[in-house]
């Protein structure tokens, strides 16, 4: 799948796009399987598999990465898009009940992912991978059965830092003053300027 990683990254950078991949992990799962059998953790990997694939486009990526971790890639999705999906298929999952199969009448079973997004995250696919991975660390201390995005409790936007010439209006009047950005990230652009520029103004 990291092929499939790659592409996907090239052709959102070629139309400057962003890209969310997010790893899923099956709570508590060899506690799961040691207290069960192998027959209904092989059930639960199937259950949260059919999840995933049920929840997202055609245009989306799905894989297992590990026994019981998934892989999840959304091309064109920003941080706050992928957060949603994957908190549609927590909920899902979590409110799942086993009716047949070896699991019927198991207890609830829970998923934690963590999400990063390029290219506020990362630049490439193996950065992209830690990125997502630490979050889902992240989710995991603190509780599982959860969603974290990467940068939720930390600044780990990208920045550059350039000087640009901006207008700003102020009614019906209009003055150019030079700016150079302080942050610009994902999230929005913290600009510095000699002049002072009134709250809410509108910057062209």
């Amino acid at each position: 799948y990291k092929e499939h990683i790659t592409r996907e990254i090239q052709r959102a950078e070629r139309l400057c796009s962003p890209l969310s991949l997010t790893l899923f992990q099956i709570d508590n799962y060899s506690e799961l399987s040691k207290k069960y059998s192998v027959e209904i953790g092989e059930q639960i990997i199937r259950t949260v598999s059919n999840y995933l694939t049920d929840s997202l486009r055609s245009t989306d990526i799905a894989a297992i990465h590990e026994y019981s971790e998934f892989l999840v890639v959304l091309p064109g999705t920003p941080k706050g898009g992928a957060i949603k999906v994957c908190e549609r298929i927590r909920q899902k999952i979590a409110n799942h009940t086993f009716l047949t199969g070896p699991a019927k009448g198991i207890d609830q079973i829970t998923v934690s992912a963590g999400v990063s997004t390029f290219p506020a995250d990362a630049s490439n696919e193996n950065e992209l991978l830690r990125r997502a991975d630490n979050a889902l660390f992240a989710a995991k201390k603190d509780g599982k059965n959860q969603i974290c995005p990467y940068g939720s409790s930390q600044r780990s936007f990208r920045r550059f830092t350039i000087e640009i010439m901006a207008h700003y209006h102020i009614g019906f009047n209009t003055e150019a003053v030079k700016c150079s950005t302080v942050n610009i990230s994902e999230r929005g652009a913290l600009i510095s300027t000699q002049k002072t520029i009134p709250i809410n103004t509108l910057l062209d």
